[in-house]
C-alpha cells in the first residue's frame, strides 16, 4: 500500500504570539491523520520583519512535540509568496498532498484527513486536477467580551452589526463553490505557482479559479471538492472599519483573480455565481434563507455598495495589497469553537 507522503503548510507572518497555540490545536487533527498509509509533515514557511520572533517561537513548539516540523523563511511578507516557497520545498522533496491552512485555523474534528481522503478517492474518478477544502462559517464575539472593552452603548452597535457581518457565513445561509484559504488541500504536482504579491491576487481565489479551468471542457467544477463533513470557524471583526478594510483587501484580491483569467472572466464569475456576489450580474439564489437573513442582508448589501465603491478604483491599478497593508481580525486562537 502506498505511503502518501503529506505536507500540512502553513504560511505566517508576525505571529510569534500565537502560532505555537495555533499549533497545539492542531495536535488531535494531526494524530488524526497519522495512520499506516500517510506520512505527516508540518511546513511553516515564515517571512516578515519579525520573522525571527515567529521562528522563535517554533521552535519552542517543536521541542515540545514528536510532529515533523520544518520551518521555512521567505524574506519579505507575502502570503503567496510563502505559499510558492513551500510548493517549490515540497515538490523538491516529493511530497504527495500539500494541505494549506491559516495560521489561526480553526477547524472541526476530523477536517483535515476528511479533505485529504476526498481528494485521495477522487483520483480513482478523474484525471483532472483536483482541489478539495472545507466549508466556512462565521462566528461572532460574544457581547461580553465587546463590551468588556468599549461603553456598553457603543458595544450593543458592534454586536449588531456581526450579525451583518457574518451573514454569507452562516450555516443556514446560501451554498457557495468557492474554497478557502483557510483550509484547502491539492495534490503536490498538480499545485500552480501563484501570482506574486505585487499582484494582489488573492491565493484561495487564484486556485479555485486555476482549478476551475482544468475542468472547463465539462462545463462544470466538479474537481473543486468542498467536503461536507470539513468545516472551518472564523470570528468576524465587531469593529466596522476593521470589517471594512478587511472587506475591500478581499473584494480586491478576489476580482484581481478573475482579471488574471481574463479571457474566461465572465465563463468564472458565472460558475462561481451566489448570492452575495458584490456584482448583481453574477448574483445566484442557490438555496432558500431565512427571513432573519434576508432583513440582514439588505444591511449588508449597503455596506457592499460603500466597499466596492472605494474598491473598484483598485481593481486595475498597479499597486498590490500587502499583508502588512491590512489589519486582520486574528480569531481568538484561545478559545475552542
Amino acid at each position: 500500500m502506498h505511503k502518501y507522503k503529506i505536507a500540512l503548510c502553513i504560511p505566517t507572518t508576525e505571529s510569534s504570539d500565537y502560532i505555537a497555540v495555533t499549533l497545539r490545536k492542531l495536535t488531535p487533527e494531526i494524530n488524526l491523520i497519522t495512520e499506516k498509509t500517510f506520512q505527516v509533515t508540518l511546513v511553516v514557511c515564515v517571512n516578515g520583519i519579525n520573522a525571527d520572533l515567529t521562528a522563535d517561537a517554533l521552535a519552542s513548539y517543536q521541542k515540545k512535540t514528536l510532529f515533523d516540523l520544518i520551518v521555512l523563511q521567505s524574506g519579505s511578507k507575502g502570503k503567496n509568496k510563502a505559499i510558492n516557497a513551500m510548493v517549490k520545498y515540497c515538490k523538491q522533496y516529493n511530497y504527495d498532498i500539500l494541505h494549506f491552512l491559516d495560521d489561526d485555523i480553526n477547524v472541526s474534528a476530523g477536517s483535515i484527513l476528511a479533505n485529504i481522503r476526498a481528494l485521495i478517492d477522487s483520483k480513482d474518478n478523474t484525471s483532472i486536477p483536483t482541489i478539495s477544502g472545507s466549508n466556512f462559517y462565521a462566528k461572532k464575539h460574544t457581547f461580553a467580551y465587546i463590551a468588556a472593552q468599549m461603553p456598553i452603548s457603543k458595544a450593543i452597535v458592534q454586536y449588531f452589526l456581526q450579525e451583518v457581518y457574518m451573514v454569507p457565513f452562516s450555516k443556514n445561509s446560501d451554498i457557495n463553490l468557492f474554497l478557502s484559504g483557510q483550509s484547502m488541500c491539492v495534490w503536490a504536482e498538480q499545485c500552480p505557482t501563484l501570482p506574486d504579491d505585487s499582484s494582489g491576487i488573492a491565493d484561495d481565489a487564484f486556485l479555485s479559479n486555476y482549478y476551475a479551468l482544468q475542468n472547463k471542457p465539462y462545463e462544470k467544477a466538479s474537481n473543486i471538492i468542498k467536503v461536507e463533513s470539513s468545516i472551518i470557524y472564523f470570528y468576524v471583526p465587531y469593529s466596522f472599519e476593521e470589517w471594512k478594510s478587511q472587506q475591500k483587501r478581499i473584494m480586491i484580491g478576489v476580482e484581481r483573480s478573475f482579471l488574471y483569467f481574463h479571457e474566461n472572466y465572465d465563463y468564472l464569475q458565472k460558475l462561481f455565481m451566489y448570492r452575495y456576489s458584490e456584482f448583481k450580474k453574477y448574483r445566484k439564489n442557490n438555496r432558500p434563507i431565512s427571513i432573519k437573513n434576508r432583513l440582514l442582508l439588505i444591511v449588508f448589501r449597503h455596506f457592499q455598495k460603500i466597499i466596492l465603491k472605494e474598491a473598484a478604483k483598485d481593481f486595475h491599478s498597479s499597486t498590490g495589497v500587502r499583508w502588512e497593508q491590512i489589519k486582520t481580525c486574528k480569531p481568538r486562537v484561545d478559545v475552542d469553537l
